[in-house]
């Protein structure tokens, strides 16, 4: 009798891995806002029939709210803490910045226990996950920031038939000025349609219990458009293409019974000033920049000299940049050797009333707090302390310079002289301690509209417009839709797996 329980079980179990099924669409930094700004407009069907049914939401993402750590909490349900990516980079003990990813085998996403219990995933362009799976149960493309990578040869065909061939990269083209906005905008349309169709064709014909699209270009077209007022233009042909496919995914899904998921892992605004953080802690005496370490020559001489040898550094560094490149790339070990060769032979021209400032132009051992690595609505603040190699605030200072920074902070007026931070908070109650990486100790969010600026110097204000790549930027909210409704309040990106997990419950 028990036999014959155990076998019924079992089959029941076999019958409900075939019955459930679960579509997940990511949209990197898609906002509420925009969504209801193009609502009605054309092909936005999809998008418009979430909205009117009170079916997509607001959900809170990461501190700092960004690619690096968002997609990864959303995939695993852990925090930055317990996963280790607590942005796109790390800071060392020598003040090195080193590229950090997501290692999807270490920390699993919840696709592989999906795939452990015999459901069959299908998963294509997710964002920050590098690896290829190792569970056969699971068909992959991967996706942003690295070259995609396939596992299935089926999906290898189909990317040849749509001449589809992963992430595009190009940005740094638009930034040089080679390309136009108008043509990233139609060349992500491509890209979006040809990983649209490669991933109805799999879908249609793969049988997948769970199946995952992600499209990264709404972030990356969003820095450039986002405060331009044509930016419709720009953006409505993107999402559109995109509300295409949720139709397309919405059809079937009415049709299996299955459950559909849209997810963005933060928001997105228009930029129209920038507040210069590390500006601010230098006049306030929390940090300073070091002097021209070379002395030979007579001051007018050394003064030219510097100029010149500055400029080189920046038209080599500047954004995506050959310097830049270079040095992302070099192993660990020698990227401290090359911060202090580029900080002796490259320094900063202080004579400047305007400049660009990288971490290698402090005097660290003149410096108690500098702000480094998130360069957008939130910041990051380190205190100098015994962490780093030349930390020169004690344990016992620490608290106290940490309260009294905070507390100036909070008093900090913008432009237009309200509140230029809506939410100063102490990270260690975010990171609690974590071992993984060296955690920043403040948070500052800017109001909105503002994006904080951690490489500028000024001696002149303060504040700064936007440069086009900063024209839109991060927000906090991203947004959760949801088919059939659920009952869901203020979710967090963390909460996302376990929303999926319990529909195959």
């Amino acid at each position: 009798m028990k036999k014959i329980i155990k076998d019924s079980k079992i089959k029941n179990q076999k019958k409900n891995k075939k019955a459930n099924k679960v579509y997940l669409i990511g949209i990197d930094s898609a906002p509420l806002s925009i969504l209801k700004e193009f609502e009605g407009m054309q092909r936005m069907e999809a998008f418009s029939e979430f909205l009117k049914s009170n079916s997509i939401i607001d959900l809170e993402s990461t501190m700092p709210p960004m690619t690096g750590p968002a997609w990864p909490s959303l995939y695993t349900g852990l925090n930055p803490k317990e996963h280790g990516v607590p942005d796109f980079f790390t800071l060392d003990r020598n003040y090195v910045k080193d590229l950090v990813f997501y290692d999807s085998h270490k920390h699993k996403p919840f696709w592989e226990e999906l795939a452990e219990r015999n459901y069959k995933c299908l998963i294509i362009t997710p964002a920050m996950v590098t690896k290829l799976p190792l569970n056969k149960n699971i068909d992959m493309l991967t996706g942003f920031p690295l070259p995609s990578k396939t596992n299935s040869k089926r999906i290898e065909e189909l990317m040849n038939k749509y001449n589809f061939h992963g992430e595009i990269d190009l940005e740094k083209d638009l930034a040089d000025g080679k390309i136009t906005i108008d043509y990233i905008t139609s060349e992500f349309v491509k890209t979006i349609k040809a990983r649209s169709d490669l991933s109805k064709e799999l879908i249609e014909s793969g049988n997948y219990n769970f199946a995952y699209v992600c499209f990264t270009e709404t972030d990356r077209i969003q820095h450039y458009t986002m405060n331009r007022s044509d930016k419709a233009k720009y953006l409505l042909p993107i999402y559109s293409e995109i509300s295409s496919f949720i139709s397309f995914i919405l059809e079937h899904a009415k049709k299996e019974k299955a459950s559909v998921f849209i997810v963005s892992d933060h928001g997105a605004q228009e930029v129209h000033n920038k507040f210069l953080i590390n500006t601010w802690l230098i006049n306030k005496g929390y940090a300073s920049l070091k002097l021209d370490p070379i002395n030979t020559q007579n001051k007018t001489t050394k003064n030219k000299s510097i100029s010149i040898r500055y400029n080189i550094r920046e038209s080599l560094m500047k954004y995506k940049g050959t310097l830049r490149n270079i040095y992302n790339k070099m192993p660990y070990s020698i990227k401290s050797i090359t911060k202090s060769a580029i900080s002796k032979f490259f320094p900063a021209d202080l004579s400047r009333e305007n400049l660009r400032i990288h971490i290698f132009d402090f005097d660290m051992k003149r410096t108690k707090a500098f702000a480094e690595v998130s360069n957008l609505c939130v910041g990051t603040i380190w205190i100098n302390d015994k962490r780093f190699k030349d930390g020169i605030v004690s344990d016992e200072e620490k608290k106290e310079i940490k309260g009294k920074l905070m507390q100036k902070l909070s008093e900090v007026k913008s432009a237009e002289g309200d509140k230029m931070f809506v939410n100063v908070m102490d990270a260690d109650t975010y990171y609690k301690h974590t071992n993984k990486f060296i955690a920043p100790d403040i948070f500052i969010e800017a109001k909105p509209n503002y994006t904080i600026d951690i490489f500028t110097y000024s001696k002149k204000s303060l504040f700064e417009k936007p440069q086009n790549t900063k024209s839109g930027d991060h927000t906090r909210f991203g947004i959760l839709g949801f088919y059939p409704k659920i009952n869901v309040k203020n979710p967090k990106i963390t909460d996302i797996k376990n929303l999926i997990m319990k529909q195959f419950e």
